[in-house]
């Protein structure tokens, strides 16, 4: 990845990601659960190489997830 190549850039990056779609070793899942989005996040800051997400966002919704706890795990990991 580029910017985990060239660390000294990424202050001059504005860095966004999205979470929803699994594929850990399987068929693609939909997940907008508190618990997927806080582990596809820190799978991102470690793939990425990063301590800082500047916009993470949701790609896909589950349909079962009520979207409130959704956006309550993102307001989390934003502290």
């Amino acid at each position: 990845m580029w910017i985990r190549k060239n660390p000294q850039k990424a202050k001059d990056v504005f860095l966004a990601t999205k979470f929803g779609l699994s594929i850990d070793g399987g068929p693609i899942t939909i997940s907008s659960s508190p618990e997927y989005i806080k582990t596809a996040c820190q799978k991102s800051l470690d793939r990425l190489g990063v301590d800082v997400i500047n916009l993470y966002y949701c790609h896909r919704v589950d349909g079962q997830t009520p979207i409130e706890e959704t956006v309550r795990a993102m307001v989390e990991l934003k502290k």
